[in-house]
């Protein structure tokens, strides 16, 4: 079944500026090391476009992991301070990891790297 245009058109949406990959003559790349020949690191070219970021709370019971390709879930933390680096690594590593084998059933779930976003 799946979510209509005209579902999620009705939704709350809010508009935001979103990088996306440019259109490039050729593969673009990134080393992350020094690359051959002294060459940049990277050539990829980033250009922003303004699109609608639907929120999809209101439906979430009708998004599915194996039709959308994501699902939302309520799942509280107990992590207090989600800026603490060390209790993200002890406490929400495990929490995510656990969460993450209930809902697809995988058999093992590796966490490697995180981002916390701040406004600065």
């Amino acid at each position: 079944m799946g979510l209509s245009n005209e579902i999620v058109n009705r939704l709350p949406q809010v508009t935001g500026e979103l990088a996306f990959l440019a259109r490039m003559a050729e593969r673009p790349h990134t080393y992350a090391f020094d690359p051959p020949g002294g060459g940049p690191r990277s050539d990829i070219v980033f250009e922003t476009h303004a699109v609608p970021i639907h929120d999809l709370r209101p439906v979430a019971t009708e998004v599915s992991l194996e039709r959308e390709g994501f699902t939302l879930l309520d799942a509280p933390t107990g992590v207090r301070d989600l800026y603490d680096e060390d209790a993200l690594r002890r406490d929400y590593y495990p929490e995510v990891e656990q969460l993450v084998t209930q809902v697809t059933g995988a058999t093992r779930v590796v966490i490697f790297d995180h981002t916390i976003r701040r406004r600065q």
